[in-house]
């Protein structure tokens, strides 16, 4: 038998090709508003421009003309976390890639391979489900109003100060799920409200499936989606349909919100027991919130730095790693990444608790 080596599809640069093209989970949508872009170093800057509109002076014909002041900037800085997890396979997982008839395309021992390769593939598509997972969790998390993490390793504390989220978020008078809800009453007035700060006129509704269930029940939604639709007020039924965002966005359209998101993203936790373990599955948002989000403007950037594994590259990565005794490969993916989110786009976008 050969000397037991990487197998030639855990080696860069298939393995890192293999990473940056895996499927991103469909339900993962905050990229959309925080596109990945290249940064040249761990730390980085968001140069913010202010917002002026200046009026032209008037002179006499005959007088100099006055100077415009610069542009009113800020600097804020950040640094990347940096993310990285591994697997490992041992010598019994990767062994038939060495065996006799290998390399004969229709032996027995071929087909066995083959079938390995995609055992040990499907655990290289997890780590980078596991990297996309963690960026849309820090995305999550700033939306949402902060970003904390420690678990006595790495530590991060990042808070945003916008005035419809974190402790700033909107809470309506009644509930959506009490009695007599006035729903199109609240969104009408946020969106006045995002609308006012930015000058924007085009915003999506993010929320939960929970959240969207109430809607479609709503009388006033209802309502909506009747005049959306010309239909005489006899022809209403008790609900719209709570599993598709379509027809709740006919209705509130009216009232300025051009699109409707359902988003129940989840990831899973694992606690671990004697002879047994307990899986948990954890929204990235409440489901209880709602969240007003621009139509064609993003929130800031996901900044990606270079990084070793990479060759200095920056982007998703992958490595793999030969170690002895035992005789294991320590494959592994990462990213280096924050969310660059301004002060600056802190407003262009609401949260509210709208549901118990």
């Amino acid at each position: 038998m050969p000397v037991a080596t990487i197998p030639n599809f855990l080696q860069n640069p298939r393995i890192t090709g293999y990473v940056r093209s895996a499927d991103v989970p469909t339900t993962f949508m905050l990229g959309r508003w925080f596109p990945m872009d290249d940064v040249e170093a761990d730390e980085f800057e968001s140069l913010i421009v202010l917002d002026e509109v200046d009026l032209a002076p008037f002179v006499n014909i005959d007088a100099e003309t006055p100077v415009m002041q610069d542009e009113l900037t800020a600097i804020e800085k950040w640094a990347v976390a940096y993310i990285r997890y591994k697997k490992r396979f041992k010598e019994s997982d990767l062994r038939i890639f060495w065996e006799p008839g290998v390399n004969d395309p229709n032996s027995l021992t071929a087909q066995s391979a083959r079938a390995a390769e995609r055992k040990i593939l499907r655990n290289v598509d997890r780590l980078s489900m596991s990297i996309d997972a963690r960026m849309e969790w820090m995305l999550a998390n700033a939306i949402n109003g902060s970003i904390s993490y420690d678990d006595g390793l790495a530590k991060y504390t990042v808070s945003y100060d916008g005035n419809w989220i974190g402790s700033n978020r909107k809470v309506p008078t009644t509930k959506w799920d009490q009695s007599s809800p006035t729903i199109t009453t609240d969104l009408s007035g946020w969106v006045e409200d995002v609308a006012t700060a930015t000058g924007h006129d085009s915003w999506a509704l993010l929320t939960s499936r929970k959240v969207l269930g109430n809607m479609a029940r709503a009388q006033d939604v209802r309502e909506l989606w009747q005049i959306a639709n010309r239909n005489p007020a006899s022809d209403t039924t008790g609900s719209l349909n709570p599993y598709q965002s379509r027809q709740i966005a006919e209705a509130i359209g009216i009232i300025g919100i051009d699109e409707v998101i359902r988003y129940n993203a989840q990831y899973t936790t694992r606690t671990a027991s004697a002879g047994s373990g307990t899986r948990t599955r954890v929204n990235f948002l409440n489901e209880n919130y709602i969240w007003l989000l621009p139509i064609g403007v993003t929130l800031g950037r996901t900044a990606t730095a270079p990084a070793r594994p990479n060759n200095y590259q920056t982007g998703k990565f992958a490595w793999s790693k030969e170690m002895e005794d035992p005789w294991v490969v320590e494959t592994g993916a990462g990213l280096y990444g924050w969310p660059d989110f301004p002060s600056s786009s802190h407003n262009w976008l609401l949260c509210a608790h709208v549901v118990n």
